[in-house]
This record gives structure tokens, C-alpha cells and sequence, in this order.
């Protein structure tokens, strides 16, 4: 899947000069964009779940887990950024089955820099990158070490640019223990997975050790992924990404 650079320039453009009309024309893009990651959601997803949602931005995904889970459920939404996260706040902070979390997810719990896109408040990066306008520190957290213990966990939406690799081996616990019934949505960016320190081939692997298979979702259909097929994709470009579903076999 390539990336959409007039569509990001435009996003980017009404988020830094005009949030109002951003905070509207953005839930309906990713309706359309996303459908068929939704309706896959509203089919993984029951009232009284615990769901993960890593690299929440301004909560679009948080809102929408939280009516599928209703009260009986928790999400837990996790936003390095903090100008993303202060509109995060305002759109799903008085939701009482959301807990909000300031922070970067990866391997172990500490401080890490956040690299600031020049491109759009969705292209943040927490591994050192070429093309920044800032960067800022803060603070990391492992899922193993955050969530309460034994924490049944249904459902983990992740995309975090390129750094899901570190942040998997911060859950490795989290996801052998709930192997049986967890499913996972992530973005799978081999460019970026490279240049965080990993691969598309380290990151599949890591996740077939914990019993775990990888889906490609496209065109309304879940592919397996085999090793020959992610070994081609280790080199592509920035351009390139792919939504996979993670479960269990």
C-alpha cells in the first residue's frame, strides 16, 4: 500500500491552521479509508473487552473501541505526542471506560525522544529519523510492566510508524498469555521498521515464537503472510506500508 502524499500535505495543512474543520473531515477520511480495518474491529470486538490502542493520535480509534466494548469494557490509549494527546483529552477524556496514557510504547519502561514530523501529526517518530522540525523527550512505558497483572487482553490496535518491533518485545508477555483469544490490527512499514533497528523479517518471526500468524488485509480478504513473502518486503521504500491482523492459528 503506498502512502497518500497529497491527502497527508492537505490533513497536514487544516490540522496546524484549522483544527475545527480537521476534527470533522478527518473521522469521516478514516471511516472511508479504514472500513474494512473497522468492520473488522466491530467483528474482533464485544462489550466487556480490554483493547489496546497504541498510537492513539486524537482518538478517533479510542472513541469507536470504547462503543465496542460500552461500560463493561477498559481501553487503554496510548499518545507519545502532546499536542496530539491534549486533543485526544478533549475527544474521548470524559469517556469513563477510556484510561489515557502520555506516553511512547516500547520495550522497557523510561524516557525516549520523540522525533516531530514536518509531514502530519500521524508521522511522529520515537527512533532518529533525517527529516524532523523538533523533537522533544518522553516518557516510555512496556506493556508488560503497565497493565495490572493477569490482564485479559481481547484486542491491540498499533500503529506507531516503523517502532511496533520494540514495542511488541515490551509485551511479549502480555501476548503468550493471551494467545488463545488475542487478535491485533498493526501497521507492518518495513522502511521504518529498518531504520528503528529491526525488519519486517525479525518482526513476523517474533511474533510466529509467541504463536502468533500474520494476515495481510486487502481487498477485503486475509492472506497468510509466508517468510518468502515478508523477505521481499524488508527492502521496500517509505512509500510502502501494509494493515496486518495478528492471531493465533
Amino acid at each position: 500500500m503506498k502512502n497518500q502524499t497529497f491527502a497527508i500535505k492537505i490533513g497536514n495543512c487544516l490540522y496546524k491552521h484549522c483544527f475545527a474543520l480537521y476534527k470533522v473531515i478527518y473521522p469521516l477520511m478514516k471511516r472511508q479509508q479504514d472500513a474494512e480495518e473497522i468492520s473488522l474491529m466491530r467483528a474482533s470486538i464485544a462489550p466487556g473487552d480490554t483493547v489496546l490502542d497504541i498510537g492513539a493520535n486524537i482518538g478517533f480509534y479510542s472513541r469507536l473501541l470504547a462503543q465496542l466494548t460500552s461500560d463493561k469494557g477498559r481501553i487503554y490509549a496510548f499518545e507519545p505526542d502532546e499536542e496530539n494527546f491534549e486533543h485526544l483529552k478533549k475527544y474521548v477524556g470524559n469517556l469513563s471506560n477510556v484510561t489515557l496514557k502520555h506516553a511512547a510504547v516500547s520495550d522497557k519502561t523510561d524516557i525516549v525522544t520523540l522525533y516531530k514530523s514536518p509531514m502530519l501529526n500521524v508521522d511522529h517518530r520515537t527512533y532518529p529519523v533525517d527529516n524532523y522540525v523538533s523533537k522533544s523527550t518522553v516518557e516510555s512505558v512496556a506493556i508488560d510492566d503497565f497493565l495490572p497483572p493477569n490482564t485479559t487482553v481481547a484486542f491491540i490496535k498499533m500503529d506507531i510508524q516503523g517502532f511496533e518491533a520494540i514495542a511488541l518485545r515490551g509485551m511479549k508477555q502480555t501476548l503468550i498469555n493471551n494467545v488463545e483469544h488475542l487478535k491485533m490490527l498493526m501497521e507492518l512499514f518495513p522502511a521504518g521498521l529498518k531504520k528503528s533497528g529491526s525488519s519486517a523479517v525479525d518482526t513476523v518471526n517474533f511474533l510466529h515464537q509467541c504463536g502468533y500468524r500474520v494476515y495481510l488485509i486487502e481487498k477485503n480478504k486475509q492472506t497468510l503472510l509466508d517468510m518468502d513473502t515478508v523477505a521481499t518486503m524488508n527492502d521496500l521504500s517509505d512509500e510502502f506500508y501494509f494493515n496486518v491482523l495478528v492471531k493465533k492459528d
